[in-house]
């Protein structure tokens, strides 16, 4: 789990930060996706507190603190 974790780290942060690979909403309402889209900022957070549960277990208390 400690390597899966540096992977994450090292393909997802950059510059020592998480990155968002989505640009801000421009509109607001619904949208409509296709049955193969998803939207990353519903499953963002939900990921990132996975990622905080697995780091935090593991010892990598300063990586948390990052992310909140």
């Amino acid at each position: 789990m400690i390597l899966a974790m540096g992977s994450l780290r090292n393909r997802v942060w950059i510059k020592d930060f998480p990155l968002v690979t989505e640009k801000p909403l421009q509109k607001t309402g619904p949208w409509i996706l296709q049955s193969s889209e998803y939207h990353s900022y519903t499953h963002w957070p939900w990921i990132t507190a996975i990622e905080l549960l697995t780091r935090f277990r593991f010892g990598q208390v300063d990586e948390c603190n990052i992310l909140l």
